[in-house]
């Protein structure tokens, strides 16, 4: 079963980046135009199901529920169609983010007064590899060189 937290912020990703989404029991659909992927969900603890076109045919792989967002991510930014590369990689977290680009926590404490007193719905930290965005109570996190796992964590985790 996919958990209300991961529908919802996996909902918001795709309303960030113009997909529409479609629920049917236990399955997520993602469509833009002809591009559509789907998630699944299995017995086995943790695990999920995703299913996405490549230029040879279709990808279905079971993966660990931590690495969705990088999954999603991926394919929401994508102008290949290719297999999306998540093996032997980190996840990414606040704690990257700060080491790397913000180190006394300055733009993440900002972020989070723009949060609670000025109400935005979105707001983007540059950083030299990692970079930030928030969107509608969700922050995400990614890596220019791809070297570690998008991630997407709640706001209220700031």
């Amino acid at each position: 079963m996919i958990n209300n937290i991961l529908k919802k912020n996996i909902r918001l990703l795709a309303e960030k980046n113009g997909y529409h989404v479609s629920y049917f029991m236990e399955s997520i659909t993602f469509s833009k135009g002809k591009d559509t992927f789907n998630i699944y969900t299995t017995t086995l603890p943790n695990m999920l199901v995703i299913e996405y076109d490549i230029e040879t045919g279709m990808m279905k792989e079971c993966i660990p529920d931590r690495v969705i967002y990088h999954i999603l991510i991926s394919l929401f930014k994508r102008k290949e169609k290719r297999v999306i590369e998540w093996k032997f990689k980190e996840v990414l977290n606040l704690e990257d983010y700060t080491r790397e680009e913000d180190y006394d926590g300055r733009w993440l404490k900002a972020l989070k007064e723009d949060i609670i007193n000025k109400n935005i719905d979105y707001k983007e930290l540059g950083g030299n590899r990692f970079m930030i965005e928030y969107y509608m109570g969700i922050v995400i996190i990614t890596d220019d060189l791809s070297g570690m796992l998008y991630n997407v964590i709640s706001a209220d985790e700031l």
